[in-house]
């Protein structure tokens, strides 16, 4: 606000839309769920079953969020 009849009601950041309908965090959720998927396939492609339970659970959980993530977006009614 530098001219005297500016007003923070008028700056174009508080109109941003801060809820799209699908954003970066949810893509990077899915990215990483895909990921971990990808890194349990190659562990049983290699025989390294150390880091199984790891994988799994972190592809299950960012799965999940992702899919409750997209359940409450504005692309899933």
């Amino acid at each position: 606000m530098n001219a005297v009849g500016e007003n923070w009601r008028t700056n174009q950041y508080v109109h941003l839309d801060l809820n799209p309908a699908i954003n970066w965090l949810i893509l990077s959720e899915g990215i990483l769920m895909v990921y971990f998927l990808f890194g349990i396939g190659l562990g049983f492609y290699f025989h390294q079953y150390s880091m199984l339970v790891f994988h799994s659970m972190l592809a299950v959980g960012f799965g999940l969020v992702f899919l409750y993530s997209l359940a409450h977006s504005k692309i899933i009614d």
